[in-house]
Formats: structure tokens, sequence, C-alpha cells
């Protein structure tokens, strides 16, 4: 599959230095601490590698206008995500949903909630997206495949998450 547009100037040169803003905060204790702990090894900065020139017409721009011809592409419905970061993504497939970072199931992560969230208000409107699919599954960019009941049953605590800033 090609890009159906070029990608958004704005953010290239973002992407090409491996920079992403990272506001917002970690969503429990447990996640500031283990980020903390990753910082003494070097990895606390949360920072993608750069992307090279030559892999920037692998990039996909997502817009009314390529959405449809995407999801054809990919077999799938994309879902607007947001909340880990402003422009998280995730896709339906069947009864499935691949959530990336929208949800998380394993260490650090508590009730199902991604360690770093922006935006918490957006997070939760985000699993109630999900959770208005019908799915079954869900299939964390961290952790093990887990059932959707699981983020009915943990939504309270994402409109409890206070987050901790590095």
């Amino acid at each position: 599959m090609t890009s159906t547009t070029a990608p958004d100037p704005v953010s290239v040169p973002v992407l090409r230095r491996g920079q992403n803003r990272f506001d917002g905060g970690c969503s429990s204790l447990l996640a500031y601490s283990f980020c903390r702990a990753m910082s003494l090894w070097g990895k606390g900065h949360h920072r993608f590698p750069p992307i090279e020139d030559e892999n920037l017409g692998r990039l996909i721009r997502i817009t009314p206008e390529t959405k449809v011809q995407i999801e054809k592409d990919l077999g799938g419905k994309i879902l607007l995500t947001p909340g880990h970061t402003d422009d998280s993504i995730s896709l339906r497939v069947g009864d499935a949903v691949f959530c990336g970072d929208a949800a998380m199931n394993g260490f650090p992560s508590m009730h199902r909630i991604t360690i770093w969230i922006e935006d918490v208000e957006a997070y939760r409107q985000s699993w109630k997206l999900m959770m208005s699919e019908g799915i079954e599954v869900l299939l964390p960019g961290h952790g093990a495949p887990f059932r959707i009941g699981d983020l009915e049953r943990n939504l309270t605590y994402v409109a409890d998450t206070r987050l901790r800033g590095l």
C-alpha cells in the first residue's frame, strides 16, 4: 500500500527529528515510578526514532478525503482514538480492535489504562467509542489481547486519573 496523499508538511520536520511534544503525564504513581526508573537507563525521554527521508513516502495521512480508501486498503474501520496522544488511531477488523496505546495490558499499566495520557477526557471518550463498536476483543500495542468488558469495568478509573508530569 502506498501513501494516498503527501504527509502534512507541518509534522514532517517533527517526524524527521524524532520529536513528540508528549504533553500530559503518567497515568498512575506506578507508571510515574516506571518512567523515572526507565530514565536511569536512558529510556525516559519518550522520543521516537527519526524517520529517514527515504521512508517519508510510507507515511499515510488520514483525512476525510483519504479515509475511505485507506480503510478499504487495510480491510478495516479507522477509529480516531485520541487521548494517549492527540493523533492516536485504532483499527477495527471484524470483532476486534487493534488499539495501539488506547489501552494497555500488563506492567506497569493499571486497569488497562496506558501509562502516558495527554488528555484524560479524550482518552475516556476513546474508550467509550471502542465500547460502542460492538467488538469482543482489544489488541493493545503493549500486552496480551483482552475482552472489551475490561474497558467497561475500568472506565470509572479513567475519569479519576490524575496525570503526573515527568
